[in-house]
Parts: structure tokens; sequence; C-alpha cells
């Protein structure tokens, strides 16, 4: 095509029009065929801008509201609150040491065993200080199997727990201690209890165990929070999970928007 002199040539790409060749390339606006053209060709339009993108416009999220009570509106408020009473603090306090003594219960048969092993390991220590009366029960040195079943004990004690209040909490939002005071948790904020939520409630409360006897303050000031908290009587561990305890009879599904 270099060997080309300019001039109009029939375009090779649309053989009813003919264009012009500068020697290296098509220029300007093609003319038809059998059109006598013109000496210098008309440059070319220059090409129409593309269209921008589309966006499909996402319908709007509701807007969960945020859940620090000096943040709610009074309406915002009675929306969370609508037809739901939160449970008085005695109720509470009744479900909970029912549920105390049922995981107690429970544990005496999963691990009674254990425990039948771990006091014989300990008892002939404990005679041993007993008998002598200048001995210091602080300074009682245990079997290193006594460690390790205290320590599996612990353990097997842990998943009891766990086994009787997560999953029940999960599904009916009641444990057997909540059913006979007529309380249940329930969300701040939808209908429907997560299981991450409720995992993240029963950490706390299972925390102090773990920590104990330290943690004994924590667990006292947890459960007392709800005395005096507003407007949802939340305990600690209701506030790291967005939940509340309400009473049964009030029992409605909440309006999720705010």
């Amino acid at each position: 095509m270099s060997k080309i002199e300019p001039g109009w040539y029939r375009d090779p790409a649309a053989p009813t029009t003919q264009r012009y060749w500068d020697g290296r390339q098509w220029i300007g606006k093609a003319v038809p065929v059998d059109a006598t053209p013109p000496d210098e060709p008309e440059p070319e339009p220059p090409p129409a801008p593309e269209p921008a993108p589309q966006t499909t416009e996402r319908p709007s999220e509701p807007v969960v509201p945020p859940l620090r009570p000096g943040m709610l509106s009074p309406a915002q408020i009675d929306k969370l609150m609508a037809g739901r009473a939160p449970a008085n603090p005695g109720l509470r306090l009744a479900a909970r040491l029912i549920d105390i003594v049922i995981v107690l219960l429970l544990n005496l048969v999963v691990n009674g065993w254990f425990l039948y092993q771990y006091f014989q390991e300990v008892m002939p220590a404990v005679r041993r200080v007993m008998s002598d009366p200048e001995a210091d029960p602080m300074s009682m040195e245990l079997p290193d199997r006594a460690y390790d079943l205290q320590f599996l004990i612990m353990f097997i004690g842990i998943l009891v727990w766990f086994g009787y209040e997560v999953p029940a909490t999960v599904a009916t939002g009641q444990t057997l201690g909540k059913r006979l005071m007529g309380v249940k948790v329930a969300p701040l904020i939808g209908d429907k209890l997560r299981w991450s939520a409720v995992i993240s409630r029963w950490s706390l409360l299972m925390m102090p165990v773990i920590c104990f006897p330290f943690g004994v303050i924590l667990s006292i000031i947890d459960g007392l929070w709800c005395v005096t908290d507003r407007p949802f009587r939340q305990c600690l561990h209701d506030k790291s999970a967005f939940t509340m305890v309400i009473t049964t009879e009030s029992d409605t599904t909440p309006s999720k928007e705010t």
C-alpha cells in the first residue's frame, strides 16, 4: 500500500464508497463510488462520546439505629420496645439461679467419674495435712494427675454449660430457668436471635468462671447492671450481643424500621 500514490480509491472495507488515500492511510469522509469526489476530503466527524455506563441503583438498606441509648430518639426507643416489656431483675436472677443448679446437676452426671477420680487423687494429700497440725494447707502438693483432672473437669463443664444454654437460647430465647420464670432473650433489632450474638452473650457470662475467683467481681457487676440500666435494662452481657431480656407475656415482634 505504501507505493500507491495519494488519491481517491474504492474503499476495500466498503466497496460502494471511495475514500482518500494519503499515501499512508485512509482519511476523510467517504463518498459514493459513482460520485465526483472533491479535491480535498472532508474531515470525518469526531467520534460520538461513549454513553455513560448505566448503574442500577440498589434499594437502600434499612438504616440500623445506633444502639447506644443516649443516641436514640424517643421515637426510636418506642419502636424498639413496641409490644415488649423488660424483665424484672428479680425474675432474671431467679432464672439464672435455676440454670446454675441445672448445669451443676448435669455436670455431676457427665463429670461424675472424673470427679470421683479427682477426689481419689487428692484425698491422700488432704489426709496428710489434716494429720499434721503444723502443716500449711496452702503448701499442699497434689499429684500431676489431679491437676490434669481439674482441667478436664473444667473443660467438660464449660461444654455442658454451652450445650445447655446456647442452642436453646438461639432456638427459643429461653433456657429452662427462663421458661419457668416467664422471661426470654430477644434481639434489640429484628425478630431472630443469631448464633454469633448468643455465643457472644454466653462468652461474657463464662469469662468470670474461667477467671475465678477474681472474675466473681465482674460477674456481680454484670448481673447488677440491669438494675439501673435504662431503657432496656440490659446486663453487660446483653450489651455485648445487642440483646435484652423481656417477659414472655409482652413478646411481640418489634418493628425493624426506625
